[in-house]
């Protein structure tokens, strides 16, 4: 058909297309594609009432909620393990070149552990006992008795550490008590392949790989090669990346690189290494030290104090939860962690309101602290005298004071103001205690008037439960507290009393309870890794493999026994005591506390197994429909029914799906019917039904912005964060880079918005600089509305969606500036007709509002050709609403524009371009 016109050119109809609205943006369809409305890029823009704004700012409330000024920010967090080619040595410098340029980057200013030396001098080596060396770093990993602050460190407590300033700490420390290890310190510019440390001693040069010969139990370090040198018969070191089950020799030479997962402490360990099997570790390795925050904030939630129906954003750090007032933030309230007790970065901790307090769980190492809520909380008592010895300061009461040893009690009262203030106490009787003062004051306490004390609000620590039979509160990174008032905690260390060890032909016996229902059952299985510590027969110490479990007189046998069985080497005798522990990292069990009682276990008919056998595991928990559980695994999605039974002996545990799981405890989230979190594959959300089945979308919520999604680090996704504020959906992930385009990065810094009422995504916010980081999201009244607050490590604490520019640092732990925000929107691709012919694209228009200073450009880009001309620069001198009309003039089969603002918060309510076809012809194709 001939496509002939008979008009002149001059009189062919401008044809106009454009968007009266914007509801969202879709980066996956082609642009030609887009429906109206729909936008293919957006930044920093909110669409409500189909306008396209500029988000509202982010104000920095506080810059720092630490009372002590700035967060102390040391590296310890170890990065990669990086291959060394080899280390030198000349004279007290170490010279280090790594194996391989191209391993994750280390930058100028970080500190390096070496491991795997033959001459120890180069290592950071871990220290059990005896003098520490001056100008040496040292970290205190398991503090108990030994005062370091004699040589340089800050306080005798976990994480700290410090540079040795002198050569024998006072009083003498020993294995029992304190474990530290060195941190090297660089002392030369690293250029990407090489750095030193300073060395002490004479060790040989250069370097050699150490040889280590296997026994049951040892790990070797994950991603590190390492050579067989001599294979001993019946070792498997299959399920760590190496070789199986061979004879004498079979394996001799082999080279393997150890796999497993960091976060297991057995993925590390063969399944069988006897002490024959001789292996050469092919490289010596370093790893960088990044960011640990020593005094930061780890955790963050909402408090409702129930008596006053006040709501605080608590904020977890290093000594003491901190209470922020959204209306009042110079105002805080500090509740200390009694007993001495720290939260560190390295817990993964988590902070949360159970019935009227806060509990603190501090990872699978540390128990859980607890307070009861009670802000004005107080015991006073009246001192009748205090005397001291130099610092030791006795307190003596006039009635019995019910303090506990580790209570900070706060004295008031005494001339010598040394006496006064808030004090660790340590119980004497039950009408003394005493204290350590910063200084001598010189004598006893006088007074004016009266001496008082007076008990401050504090965490405590979690006491183990009286109850026989029952566990006590595990050890874990976080919990879910279900309406039901039950308690739902993923089991992470199952740690179990051992009452005694008999053994006989090989296979040892280990009791945890009775059939008469003394004691403990203890759940495990066979298969499961134990480690088994304080037995005096130092055979049935270490890590052991289960055989057998059960009780000849339990029914049914072997679901829930009371004993379990090992095999053992030797002669050894029997054990009976109560200082055997057994201790196992699981990752696919959690209980659930009894009715009202938080702190109470029963591991019978309260403990739970999901995907058993499979390299599933637990990620995160949602409560629905008051009788449910929704268990968010990695890999798969489970719910536990009939929670609100007095027993769960008849609740189960069903598969709901295995098709997709939970990358990132913090995103899942339960909004209306439906459940949304984010996957492997992006943010997915699946409709609930009554029946508890998955209904909903065979792709991701976030398809539409799937590559924005796979342009994230999944190295460290899983500390993702999401709220849901106002009808949307806001979740902070990391980019895969930082703003230099090279550099990993690892924490959330971008966010994108999903809006429930327009269904559609919204916006990818981006800041100015690259050192805005999102770790917590808060959902908190401030004057009688709901407000949507972050907060970061650093200790900063931001409103959203508030200025009318951003404050954000412009580096972690710098100042905060104000900060104009980049908006950007780009608009679908517009090519008139219809057709994919060349267009002469003549004219637009804009519809906007713009306060007075609002700055925007609108760029026109043209496809095939491609071609760009700024169309319009606005910069706005009075609040108005304003269309205007641009040139264009490009030719083009379509053309998009590209809206950037610079100054304000314009609102772009719609736009149109003009254009004719060009190069009409008589000609006919076929």
């Amino acid at each position: 058909m001939s496509r002939y016109d008979n008009k002149p050119t001059g009189d062919d109809p401008i044809i106009e297309e454009g968007d009266s609205h914007f509801v969202g943006f879709d980066t996956r369809l082609h642009p030609t594609l887009l429906k109206e409305g729909i936008a293919q890029r957006s930044e920093n823009m909110r669409f409500d009432d189909f306008t396209a704004t500029v988000r509202k700012g982010i104000d920095r409330i506080t810059d720092d909620v630490l009372t002590v000024g700035n967060p102390l920010i040391l590296p310890f967090q170890l990065g990669g393990s990086i291959p060394i080619a080899s280390i030198t040595r000349d004279g007290d410098v170490a010279y280090v070149t790594l194996a391989n340029k191209t391993s994750p980057e280390i930058a100028d200013g970080e500190e390096m552990e070496v491991e795997g030396a033959t001459q120890t001098e180069y290592n950071s080596a871990t220290h059990t006992s005896g003098a520490l060396i001056e100008g040496r770093m040292y970290y205190i990993a398991d503090y108990g008795a030994g005062d370091f602050t004699a040589i340089g460190a800050a306080s005798n407590a976990n994480g700290v550490i410090f540079t040795a300033t002198g050569t024998t700490p006072t009083p003498t420390w020993s294995g029992d008590t304190v474990t530290t290890y060195t941190i090297w310190s660089r002392v030369l510019p690293f250029d990407g392949l090489h750095f030193s440390f300073p060395v002490f001693g004479s060790p040989t040069t250069p370097a050699t790989a150490e040889v280590l010969t296997g026994q049951v139990g040892e790990t070797l370090d994950i991603g590190v090669e390492y050579t067989i040198t001599t294979y001993y018969a019946s070792d498997d070191f299959s399920n760590i990346g190496g070789p199986g089950v061979g004879i004498n020799g079979a394996h001799d030479g082999t080279v393997f690189t150890v796999t497993g997962d960091p976060d297991d402490d057995y993925q590390s360990i063969p399944t069988v290494w006897a002490t024959n099997s001789v292996l050469t570790r092919s490289n010596i390795t370093t790893s960088g030290l990044i960011g640990l925050v020593l005094d930061g904030v780890f955790a963050t939630c909402l408090f409702s104090d129930v008596d006053t129906n006040k709501d605080y954003i608590a904020m977890a750090t290093n000594l003491k939860a901190i209470l922020v007032d959204p209306d009042n933030v110079g105002t805080t309230i500090e509740i200390p962690y009694g007993g001495s007790e720290t939260l560190n970065a390295a817990d993964l901790s988590d902070i949360s309101q159970v019935n009227n307090g806060l509990v603190i769980h501090r990872g699978k190492l540390e128990k859980a602290l607890e307070w009861d809520g009670n802000i004005d909380a107080t015991l006073p008592v009246t001192i009748t005298g205090i005397t001291r010895v130099t610092t030791t300061a006795t307190v003596t009461t006039f009635l019995d004071h019910g303090y506990q040893t580790g209570d900070i009690v706060t004295i008031a009262g005494a001339v010598e103001t040394d006496y006064n203030g808030d004090q660790t106490i340590t119980l004497l009787t039950a009408t003394t205690f005493s204290y350590v003062m910063g200084a001598d004051p010189g004598g006893s306490a006088t007074t004016l008037t009266s001496l008082t004390g007076e008990l401050s609000p504090q965490f405590a620590v979690i006491a183990d439960t009286g109850l026989d039979g029952y566990l006590s509160m595990p050890k874990a990174e976080f919990s879910v507290y279900h309406p039901f008032a039950r308690l739902i905690v993923p089991v992470r260390v199952l740690e179990l009393d051992v009452t005694g060890i008999t053994s006989s032909g090989g296979t040892a016996t280990a009791t945890t309870g009775t059939a008469a229902g003394t004691g403990i059952a203890h759940g495990l299985r066979v298969g499961d890794r134990v480690e088994i510590s304080g037995a005096s027969e130092v055979i049935f110490n270490g890590l052991k493999l289960i055989t057998s479990i059960g009780d000849p007189n339990a029914s049914p046998i072997g679901e829930y026994g009371y004993f379990f069985e090992f095999a053992y080497t030797g002669t050894p005798g029997t054990e009976v005591g109560s200082a055997i522990k057994a201790k196992v990292d699981v990752r696919d069990q959690f209980i659930v506390s009894d009715i009202y009682d938080h702190k109470t276990y029963d591991p019978v008919n309260n403990l739970f197994r999901v995907n058993r056998g499979s390299a599933d595991f637990v990620v995160n928990f949602l409560t629905y429909q008051a009788d449910n559980v929704i268990i968010l695994c990695r890999r798969s999605i489970h719910v536990l029914s009939a929670i609100t039974s007095s027993s769960l002996e008849d609740s189960n545990v069903t598969q709901i799906t295995e098709e997709v799981g939970c990358v990132a405890r913090k995103t899942a989230l339960i909004v209306g019917d439906n459940m949304i979190f984010l996957s492997d594959h992006g943010v997915y959300m699946l409709g609930i039904t009554t029946e508890l089945n998955m209904r909903g979308r065979d792709v991701p919520l976030s398809f539409d912005i799937q590559d924005e999604f796979r342009a994230l680090n999944y190295d460290y996704i899983d500390k993702a964060v999401a709220v849901y504020f106002n009808n949307r959906y806001y979740i902070a992930v990391p980019s895969l880079f930082q703003s230099d385009g090279t550099t990993p990065n690892t924490r959330n810094n971008i966010v994108f918005v999903y809006n429930f009422l327009n269904k559609k995504w919204e916006s990818k916010d981006t800041f100015t600089g690259s050192a805005n980081y999102i770790d917590n999201w808060v959902v908190c009244q401030k004057a009688g509305q709901d407000r949507l607050f972050a907060s970061s490590v650093e200790g900063a604490l931001q409103l959203w969606e508030e200025n009318e520019d951003d404050e954000i640092p412009t580096e972690v732990g710098g100042s905060f500036v104000a900060t104009e925000i980049d908006g950007r929107l780009t608009t679908r691709r517009y090519i008139g007709s219809g057709s994919h012919d060349i267009k002469r694209f003549n004219r637009g228009s804009i519809n906007f509002e713009v306060g007075t200073s609002d700055a925007f450009t609108v760029t026109a880009t043209s496809e095939n050709p491609e071609s760009s001309v700024t169309a319009l620069t606005e910069v706005a001198t009075a609040d108005e609403d304003k269309h205007k009309r641009f040139r264009i003039n490009k030719r083009g089969t379509g053309l998009e524009l590209d809206i950037n603002t610079t100054v304000g918060r314009p609102q772009i309510k719609s736009v149109s371009v003009g254009s004719t076809e060009t190069q009409r012809s008589n000609k006919t194709f076929e």
